[in-house]
């Protein structure tokens, strides 16, 4: 069976990410993240993880963790690469993980020990696998500590000592196996002494998942073998002969004497008809502008905190340019002490108040959804 790392419950490994949300306002917080402050970002990214003063929300979390990530935060990359991993994105996760793993993150080396040892997105390695393994549960990670127990049974003496020498995250992983030089044989010598016989030892059954089922490969089908060329094809075609000219032949293809030269005759004047331009059709009227339905529900979405009223009212026209649709929705600044809140309602659900918040923060906007009031 394979290993699974959902079967040890990634939740509390994602809860030890970090400290939660303090009772920091989310408002500051937003303006700062919008602002393009990257601890900001992060701690955003966070309260849209655990939904600390916001409706949780993976794909915001992971939108905020790229930002602050991009900056250069550790945190929110270490953090993207666990959230990654779990939404099964595993070509992204993978780099970001083993980037943790240099900061000999305990739960990084849990996730790549259970992906090298399935070969779940990289390369299937024994050794390396064992090694994280092991490292993470010198961290004293209940989960590390569990896998490496189910591993033990299928890690063989050789893969033991390959392990030793590989230290997690400072160790290269190793992108190729280096064959060894072929021996000339040698003249055989006969022996008294008994032949030992190696036992082959089976190789180790995959642990398997519950959670979730290994890639299933794709058949390999048998190459196509080309059709023979026809012998027509390969035989080349002989010119035919031409035939031999003939005496009508010939005369066609002696030259004409031309004809002596007429006068040529002078052309009688034809009047030239004006045609008179017909009248251009009057121009269609521009078409009205369809009236635009106001949205009634009752969820709501805050798009920013601001300093001043002028400065909140300015937001909402500069999003309104980029996004059209929220023409429909009523606007609302509403003051908070020093901050004034740039509000909007009357949507229909919560899902489609996260909608317009991922298409806002997609124009580097700031959006967050509340709930009715």
């Amino acid at each position: 069976m394979k290993l699974s790392h959902t079967a040890f419950a990634l939740a509390p490994i994602l809860l030890a990410l970090a400290a939660p949300v303090a009772a920091q306002s989310i408002d500051a917080i937003q303006t700062r993240a919008a602002a393009g402050d990257r601890a900001s970002q992060f701690l955003l990214g966070e309260a849209y993880r655990t939904g600390q003063g916001v409706t949780p929300d993976r794909d915001q979390a992971i939108a905020w963790f790229r930002k602050a990530a991009a900056q250069g935060d550790t945190r929110a990359a270490d953090a993207l690469g666990l959230l990654l991993f779990t939404k099964g994105e595993r070509k992204e996760a993978i780099p970001l993980l083993e980037g943790a793993e240099t900061r000999q993150d305990a739960r990084a080396l849990y996730l790549l020990g259970t992906a090298r040892f399935n070969g779940d997105g990289v390369p299937k390695d024994l050794p390396r696998a064992y090694a994280e393994m092991r490292a993470a549960a010198d961290k004293s990670l209940p989960q590390a500590i569990r896998s490496l127990q189910l591993m033990e049974p299928y890690i063989s003496a050789q893969d033991r000592q390959a392990a030793a020498a590989i230290r997690p995250g400072v160790t290269p992983v190793a992108t190729a196996s280096v064959a060894p030089a072929s021996v000339a044989p040698t003249a055989a010598v006969p022996s008294t002494a008994p032949v030992a016989t190696a036992i082959a030892r089976p190789s180790p059954t995959p642990i398997r998942t519950t959670a979730i089922p290994p890639s299933v490969p794709v058949e390999a089908t048998s190459p196509l073998t080309p059709p023979a060329p026809s012998p027509a094809a390969q035989t080349p075609l002989a010119p035919s002969p031409l035939p031999a000219p003939t005496a009508t032949s010939a005369a066609v293809l002696a030259p004409l004497t031309p004809p002596a030269a007429l006068p040529a005759p002078t052309p009688a004047p034809i009047p030239v008809a004006v045609a008179k331009p017909a009248p251009l059709p009057a121009p269609a009227p521009p078409p009205r502008p369809k009236p635009v339905t106001p949205a009634t529900g009752k969820w709501r979405v805050q798009l920013g905190a601001l300093t001043t009223q002028d400065k909140a009212e300015d937001q909402w026209r500069a999003l309104v340019k980029k996004l059209p649709e929220l023409n429909r929705l009523t606007h609302v600044v509403v003051q908070a002490g020093p901050i004034w809140r740039l509000q909007a309602s009357g949507l229909a659900s919560r899902d489609e108040a996260n909608d317009l918040c991922k298409a806002v923060v997609a124009k580097n906007g700031v959006c967050i959804a509340l709930n009715p009031a």
